[in-house]
């Protein structure tokens, strides 16, 4: 049987590398398990969400986000870690929730305020809420920081992420993953900005 952290990592490497289809099989077997860790519930549900979107499939990935919402709220009350609020203000983001994902993309930042990406997604929700001379602020705050420790090649990320875990898979899981890593490269030096 295939490990539950292991398929989480495989579907999430499939988010990297933007294979949609592949990211909605690979979460939807991950979400019908009844031995995903805690842990993992909110990302499961957010990956699934993000797919189903990418996908066109809108009324699940609505449901997939109220899901994860919820998992990323008790994991924020519980935990008070950055990562929480960052992906709870895009989970609240997309179900057009704006005040609830400012006010959690705000917390995030307060916990970790060197994190790049959180400074793209306050970018995001202030122009959504009209707060443009933040937006602003927030955009430049992002660029200083990826200028200082840019970012990852995405596809490569993933590809990573897939070749870390792709021994502790068996079966069809297994099979599938492996042509995911023959049909895919990046380039190592590539980062994104």
């Amino acid at each position: 049987m295939n490990d539950t952290y292991s398929l989480y990592k495989l579907a999430e490497s499939t988010v990297c590398m933007m294979k949609w289809d592949d990211c909605v099989y690979f979460y939807s077997v991950l979400l019908q398990r009844d031995d995903i860790p805690e842990d993992l519930l909110a990302g499961a549900w957010h990956g699934y969400g993000d797919c189903l979107e990418k996908v066109k499939r809108k009324e699940e990935s609505i449901m997939a986000y109220e899901k994860a919402l919820e998992y990323h709220i008790r994991d924020s009350i519980k935990m008070e870690k950055a990562g929480s609020y960052l992906w709870g203000s895009w989970a609240a983001l997309k179900l057009n929730k704006p005040d609830l994902a400012y006010e959690m993309i705000k917390k995030s930042l307060d916990i970790d305020p060197d994190y790049a990406y959180s400074w793209l997604t306050l970018s995001v929700i202030a122009t959504k809420l009209k707060k443009i001379d933040e937006a602003k602020m927030a955009r430049e705050k992002y660029k200083n920081i990826v200028e200082i420790k840019p970012y990852k090649n995405r596809v490569c990320e993933g590809l990573e992420m897939l070749n870390s875990i792709i021994n502790n898979l068996e079966g069809e899981i297994k099979e599938r993953a492996e042509k995911i890593l023959k049909n895919t490269w990046c380039k190592e030096n590539d980062i994104e900005k």
